[in-house]
């Protein structure tokens, strides 16, 4: 009989997409509500604002690519307004980064004062007994519209504790015919970059996001990006869609398991895995994601116990994905 065990250890040894893990962590896409921030710090919202520099507290120290980050900011020379960098580049020749390459402004600029005003606003909020700072973009328009008329929201939330990174999207609107004109390179393109050097014009590594269905992220080299832009997807993600970049939560048993208080799981019993509700007061919306980002199981759960058929899964890695409301865990797991 074949069972399904829980790794005890981070690193897996035989996953076969390696872009599937940056900075140690691993990329998975999945959909959640898009709410706006109700009990934001404003940063940017003057009506002719373009390619604004600010400087953003994330509140708690956030690791990124083996630095401990607590500041984050926006650089007005580079018209790449989507990207956060992790030192000030007015003063530091070199940073990390992380965010969306595309030049910004707010909708209302040039005296398109009927638009609705765009702004940049950040607040931190404890879930799960973590703090998450969110960074809004809320109804940013793009530079090369001159009418002002399409805009996106997206958000970026960053998790203390454990450093994940996640882009929740929002309702958007997107001229076909303008799409290569906002997204320079192949597509939009989400980044998370380590050591970009301004003075010797390097960098470390450089992913995007290049493909949501599997998740995953491609190598930029400079040149590649200085001839051709970054590579990126084909289209803008759907709203609602969240990119989430995070280590995958490791706990070991043998035959039994509590993801937290409210969830257990068991080894397989004749290729069926038992989750079992401890409180079944909520529903859980149960992923089991494989080494690309391909979700190849996806049950809605809401009994006491829930069996899912695993008869159809080869050996390998995985990923459980538990998620409600605003809570979503993450497990890796192995089918041997």
């Amino acid at each position: 009989m074949k069972k399904i065990l829980f790794l005890a250890s981070i690193i897996a040894s035989s996953l076969c997409a390696k872009a599937q893990w940056i900075d140690g962590k691993v990329l998975t896409v999945f959909t959640a509500k898009y709410d706006i921030l109700t009990n934001k710090t404003v940063l940017v919202d003057s009506v002719n604002w373009d390619d604004p520099a600010f400087e953003l507290p994330i509140g708690f120290s956030f690791h990124y690519f083996g630095n401990d980050v607590t500041d984050l900011y926006a650089n007005d020379q580079l018209s790449m307004d989507g990207i956060l960098f992790t030192q000030d580049l007015n003063i530091a020749s070199a940073a990390n980064m992380m965010g969306f390459a595309v030049d910004l402004f707010n909708t209302r600029f040039d005296g398109h004062l009927s638009n609705p005003n765009s702004s940049i606003a950040y607040q931190t909020d404890t879930v799960n007994n973590k703090l998450v700072t969110k960074i809004q973009y809320d109804h940013v328009g793009f530079y090369d519209d001159t009418a002002g008329l399409d805009y996106i929201n997206i958000q970026t939330w960053l998790y203390e504790k454990d450093s994940a990174i996640e882009y929740h999207i929002g309702k958007s609107s997107i001229d076909p015919n303008m799409f290569s004109n906002y997204f320079v390179g192949s597509g939009p393109a989400f980044i998370y970059g380590d050591n970009l050097d301004f003075n010797n014009q390097t960098w470390d590594k450089m992913y995007s996001l290049v493909s949501l269905s599997p998740a995953l992220a491609d190598t930029n080299t400079l040149a590649d990006v200085m001839n051709n832009g970054f590579s990126g997807l084909s289209d803008f993600p759907d709203s609602g869609t969240v990119i989430r970049l995070a280590p995958a939560k490791i706990n070991v048993a043998i035959n039994h398991i509590v993801l937290n208080e409210n969830i257990s799981i068991n080894t397989i019993v004749d290729n069926n895995l038992i989750v079992n509700l401890i409180e079944n007061k909520n529903e859980y919306q149960f992923r089991l994601i494989d080494a690309r980002g391909k979700t190849l199981i996806h049950q809605r759960l809401t009994s006491a116990r829930n069996e899912i058929d695993c008869s159809n899964l080869c050996p390998g890695n995985y990923i459980v994905n538990m998620a409600k409301n605003n809570e979503s865990l993450f497990y890796k797991i192995v089918k041997r």
